[in-house]
């Protein structure tokens, strides 16, 4: 691996971010071609079913130089070669048969269908790999599709607007507007890249919320709606519902849910399921999430309140925390705080996180924070 190397993998790596938001579950990636330092083909997965990274950087040198070209090229591919038919042919096939001679890798892949076998079959055929150029910062970008594929559930995002005393609302359960115009609008960008939002029943009935994107250009499709509500206390005329043959809503209760409840959200096209409950009777995360993935669902956003917020993160399935941190004091114990719940019984207990970007919003800072041990990492 050269400087050269490193040079090239950061373009076609921002070429893979150009498609977040519109692929998922698969990754995000970035491919080019490149012969005596000059760029002569680029590409990237820009959406689900779309041609891969590498075959459409391939095809555009073929266009733009000839078959000839590509014979004397190196491939920069942010990510392992594919060696599996999916929703398209493998890409490793198309790197063999187009001859090129090298092929740089910019990490491998987790997904248990490559992981490997893309760089070994490039090898068998006598084609030079070099992996690991920048890997870290392809982990990164795709931290969805490593938690995805290493920890077999969706990643989880928490997103909260909190006070400067870390309160989400008032005692009187006021939330209008803790946070900025400007910050609102980020926070339906960050719904515009997930595959589900969810919120527990106190957000539902506190609120009223419709959970959808709105200011901000809608991606691949709106997000599923989950509601985390364990005995179905939904309020039929919600928003949520009303909206339900609009856009696919979820209402995950416990197994003793009243049947006439759930009677009435089907008839209004709302999916019920009947989940496990965790060790505080209510609805399981960690069994929603094994279900989410089992739609594809590779993403999601957490919107509270504090209850759904404790409950995930005492199950250590929160991955990203975005906070909006507002220039307001709400005051008073009674006071709606971030994490509810009884919290942990001692500072060396709880979880530790550690800062990622701190970024000015409006009037509001937006502070990232990850759980020491994650997928990214």
């Amino acid at each position: 691996m050269n400087v050269s190397d490193e040079h090239f993998m950061s373009r076609a790596l921002d070429l893979a971010a150009r498609a977040d938001g519109w692929v998922s579950p698969n990754p995000m990636v970035g491919a080019l071609l490149v012969s005596g330092n000059e760029i002569i083909g680029e590409g990237y997965h820009r959406r689900l079913g779309a041609a891969h990274a590498e075959a459409e950087a391939i095809a555009a040198t073929r266009a733009d130089h000839g078959t000839g070209a590509l014979q004397a090229s190196t491939l920069y591919s942010t990510l392992e070669p594919c060696t599996h038919f999916g929703r398209t042919p493998p890409c490793v096939d198309d790197i063999i048969s187009a001859k090129i001679p090298r092929v740089v890798v910019g990490a491998i892949d987790p997904n248990p269908k490559v992981n490997g076998k893309g760089v070994a079959a490039l090898r068998t055929a006598g084609v030079e790999v070099v992996v690991g150029c920048l890997a870290d910062r392809v982990r990164s970008l795709n931290e969805v599709y490593w938690t995805y594929m290493t920890k077999e559930r969706p990643f989880v995002l928490l997103k909260g607007a909190v006070s400067l005393d870390g309160k989400l609302a008032s005692r009187s359960g006021d939330s209008r507007w803790v946070s900025s115009e400007a910050a609102r609008h980020r926070g339906h960008e960050m719904r515009s890249r997930v595959d589900a939002v969810s919120i527990g029943l106190g957000t539902v009935r506190a609120d009223d919320p419709l959970l959808t994107v709105r200011y901000v250009p809608i991606r691949r499709r709106q997000p599923t709606r989950v509601v985390f509500d364990t005995t179905l206390g939904i309020p039929p005329d919600s928003r949520l519902v009303a909206t339900a043959t609009e856009v696919k809503t979820i209402v995950a209760c416990g197994p003793g849910a009243p049947q006439d409840r759930e009677e009435v959200l089907r008839a209004r096209a709302v999916e019920v399921w009947r989940c496990d409950l965790d060790a505080r009777g209510r609805v399981s995360p960690a069994d929603v999430l094994r279900r989410l993935r089992t739609l594809e669902i590779a993403s999601v956003l957490l919107e509270g309140g504090g209850t759904l917020n404790a409950s995930f993160l005492e199950g250590g399935f929160v991955d990203r925390i975005e906070l909006f941190l507002c220039p307001v004091v709400l005051g008073g114990i009674r006071a709606v705080p971030l994490v509810a719940g009884n919290g942990w019984e001692s500072v060396a207990a709880a979880p530790r996180y550690r800062f990622g970007a701190v970024e000015a919003i409006g009037s509001d800072y937006l502070v990232t924070a990850y759980p020491l041990a994650s997928a990214g990492e």
